[in-house]
């Protein structure tokens, strides 16, 4: 199965990135208020590790659906179907804790793989990546492996659109 990774730039799909052996990276921007801080991240990222395999989507907008408190509703349903272009083993990093969102369920991992493999008459799995660690595992992880802190601390995710991190939201 080809792995495509959904890389938002934030510690999870970084150090799944990492952690998973780098493969194949996809990030879709989404046109969300927060979408230009998580591109600057990534193309800052992929300048830090060259040899990061990486497709960009721009052309959609989910901004119509956002919320006041910056959510898409079936924001990682979009993702993986646009991901399903890409590769039939779509890793959308999702750790322990985050499983009661709708679209971060096991149900929603388990039911979309059986979607998505019915519309593409072939296996398409979406794969949570880490649901049973939490956060500070994953990092744990990655700096017991030895990978760069200074591309560690590149991570970035702030659901505010001003510049910088608002220290108030979900993702601060």
């Amino acid at each position: 199965m080809k792995k495509i990774l959904l890389f938002s730039g934030g510690l999870d799909s970084l150090c799944a990135w990492f952690l998973l052996g780098k493969p194949d990276c996809l990030h879709i921007t989404g046109h969300s208020r927060y979408s230009w801080k998580e591109l600057t991240t990534v193309k800052q990222i992929q300048k830090a590790c060259p040899e990061m395999e990486l497709d960009i989507i721009t052309e959609y907008s989910l901004r119509p659906f956002e919320l006041p408190d910056a959510t898409i509703p079936l924001r990682n349903a979009y993702f993986a179907l646009m991901a399903a272009e890409y590769g039939d083993h779509i890793l959308l990093p999702c750790q322990l804790g985050e499983q009661s969102i709708p679209d971060r369920s096991p149900d929603f991992f388990k039911e979309f793989s059986q979607i998505l493999s019915y519309l593409k008459g072939s296996k398409v799995l979406v794969d949570p990546v880490f649901p049973n660690i939490t956060k500070q595992d994953m990092i744990a992880q990655y700096i017991e492996a030895g990978y760069p802190i200074n591309v560690l601390l590149m991570a970035y995710s702030c659901f505010s659109e001003k510049a910088g991190r608002c220290g108030k939201c979900k993702a601060c």
